[in-house]
């Protein structure tokens, strides 16, 4: 089981704030989370009482397989992070909101399983395995502010591919049509079953 735990807190995880992304559908994880189904984009002011809440995403991906997230707060300055990351090799998504006061934070979860535990994800089919050898590689690209962060949040919103030319100028940090930026990679080996 593979899980990418990105976590965002202030200032950019605020009551102005907004996930971005292409939603097909979403699966509360319990009744904490079913509580604020509703609200899963948005985000409530840090609450003493908060209980944490966890949400799957069924995400669209573009027409060459990335998914592109984006976290956004406009007012009163405006931030931004946007992920991408490849269906094929991460095909789940985790919403992870913990509203409480002094632990006000989100974390966005690309991975290839969900978050039920071993045995459960056993037992439902999802779990990838290796084989003596063999080997993977994960990517994702990760952007804070910015014209690439807002690009990819403009992507998300309209479940289109990303632009080949900010402006006049060609954009080299950017994914390439047939393969993710290179940001983060990581090759994962079989431990054992």
């Amino acid at each position: 089981m593979l899980l990418y735990h990105m976590n965002f807190g202030h200032p950019l995880v605020h009551e102005t704030s907004e996930l971005v992304a292409p939603i097909r559908s979403v699966e509360p994880r319990d009744q904490a989370a079913a509580v604020g189904l509703a609200d899963v984009t948005r985000f409530e002011r840090p609450d003493p009482r908060a209980q944490e809440q966890v949400f799957y995403l069924d995400l669209a991906d573009d027409p060459d397989g990335l998914i592109h997230v984006g976290l956004v707060r406009e007012e009163p300055i405006p931030l931004g992070v946007a992920i991408s990351f490849e269906r094929a090799a991460l095909p789940y998504f985790v919403l992870w909101k913990m509203g409480r006061s002094g632990t006000y934070v989100v974390g966005l979860e690309p991975a290839n399983a969900l978050v039920e535990g071993l045995a459960v994800e056993r037992t439902k089919g999802r779990l990838q395995y290796l084989e003596p050898g063999e080997s993977r590689r994960y990517r994702l690209r990760e952007a804070r502010s910015g014209v690439w962060a807002m690009l990819v949040v403009a992507a998300a919103s309209h479940n289109e591919e990303l632009p080949d030319v900010v402006g006049d100028q060609a954009r080299s940090d950017r994914p390439r049509r047939s393969r993710l930026g290179s940001d983060s990679s990581h090759r994962c080996t079989p431990a054992g079953r």
